[in-house]
């Protein structure tokens, strides 16, 4: 598992992976390093063709395949997001586990031009990681999203000044 601070360095050293999934409570952090890496990978004009989003409760694990399988068009790479990927939680539904079970198989053949980001947030504070992600722990980059505090917290607050071209102090 890579802790925020971590996977936010790599992300400005636009160091990526094939495979990320992204859980916890902070939805808006979860989709702001999402917008980050979509930024850093996919030419704003060409963002229609290469950047391309699914919903996990509903999603076909066929079709995000040949997805993610298909080049990118007018780029070197595209993203593909899956949000509430519910299917990774642990749950007794015969459907959900097919495609958890298909979705693991594929993980090692993602190309090269492809960031699969697959996300769903936590129902509370205390939920932690299922035991599906944590099998998938060495062959994909897990990040768990808690509520910024402390010196991340105050960062991304004096991010949020410094945009808006304001003054803050501590």
């Amino acid at each position: 598992m890579v802790e925020y601070g971590i996977l936010e360095k790599k992300i400005k050293d636009n160091s990526f992976d094939k495979c990320y999934i992204f859980s916890g409570v902070d939805e808006a952090l979860i989709k702001t390093t999402i917008d980050q890496i979509v930024h850093n990978n996919v030419i704003d004009e060409f963002k229609d063709l290469n950047y391309i989003q699914f919903d996990g409760n509903t999603v076909d694990i066929d079709q995000l395949i040949n997805t993610c399988d298909t080049i990118p068009m007018m780029s070197d790479r595209k993203v593909v997001v899956v949000y509430r990927a519910t299917f990774l939680s642990d749950s007794d539904d015969k459907e959900q586990n097919k495609k958890y079970e298909k979705f693991s198989k594929y993980i090692d053949k993602i190309p090269n031009h492809c960031i699969l980001i697959l996300y769903y947030i936590f129902e509370n504070d205390r939920e932690k990681l299922s035991s599906k992600i944590n099998k998938l722990d060495k062959r994909v980059t897990i990040s768990k999203f808690d509520k910024l505090r402390g010196a991340s917290l105050e960062k991304r607050v004096k991010t949020f000044f410094d945009i808006r071209k304001k003054d803050i102090g501590k």
